[in-house]
């Protein structure tokens, strides 16, 4: 299956947003190319806050509310920084990175271009773009969607 995405470029980059005329945030982006391989129900952090404004304790309750959605949803495909380039990628494939330097991470980037090696991510001033893997930073690992294994 090839996913369609181009049309996701430029979305404006919003947290927490779940509209794609006013703005969308990394997690949400997943989503919606989730849905677009066929994902009926994907992990959603829909109701879940999260951001740099948050209290310690805050954090790690919402860490704790996507790694139990982690556990249920998802298989570890590599853990840690290096993503061999022997490793075949698939579509929808997930690469969870720390833009904040938070050790359990903070940001999500979904594969659409496996043989390219190219995902597609959400950041603030730049909305929605498409870049090669080897370009995010702080990678803490790959995972796949168990629907999509």
């Amino acid at each position: 299956m090839s996913v369609q995405w181009h049309d996701l470029l430029g979305i404006p980059y919003e947290l927490y947003g779940r509209d794609v005329e006013v703005g969308i945030d990394c997690w949400v982006l997943c989503e919606l190319v989730w849905k677009r391989l066929g994902v009926k129900d994907p992990p959603t952090l829909e109701g879940v806050q999260y951001g740099d404004n948050q209290t310690p304790e805050e954090q790690l309750a919402v860490v704790e509310h996507w790694m139990a959605q982690f556990r249920d949803r998802f298989v570890s495909v590599v853990e840690g920084p290096e993503i061999p380039r022997s490793l075949r990628l698939r579509e929808g494939d997930l690469v969870w990175s720390s833009i904040s330097r938070a050790r359990s991470g903070d940001h999500a980037s979904v594969v659409v271009e496996p043989d390219e090696r190219m995902v597609l991510t959400a950041a603030v001033r730049r909305g929605v773009y498409a870049e090669p893997l080897w370009a995010v930073q702080r990678k803490l690992g790959l995972y796949r969607l168990k629907e999509l294994a």
